[in-house]
């Protein structure tokens, strides 16, 4: 069985076409398409976490990513590629 890991998010602030959800004391940034609807300020959210053990979905996530944000690259870390990577703002 899979390891596994669930989070829990709190909505901070919604933008045009992004969410800021709060996790601990960070703030990572998802587009709204990924997110359910309705969302709003303070909704709480629950992620599972699983590790993808063959890796075989890796380019169609990050395509994924790349789409959703507009930005080239946006759903690769360089690096490591098992990581997956939203933008992450300290507070």
């Amino acid at each position: 069985m899979p390891a596994k890991k669930t989070l829990r998010a709190v909505v901070e602030r919604l933008e045009k076409s992004a969410v800021v959800l709060e996790i601990g004391s960070r703030e990572v940034t998802f587009p709204r398409s990924a997110l359910p609807t309705p969302l709003a300020e303070g909704d709480v959210l629950a992620f599972t976490i699983t590790i993808d053990g063959d890796g075989a979905a890796r380019e169609e996530v990050a395509a994924s990513l790349d789409s959703e944000t507009g930005k080239r690259g946006a759903g690769r870390k360089r690096g490591n590629p098992r990581t997956a990577s939203a933008r992450t703002n300290k507070k």
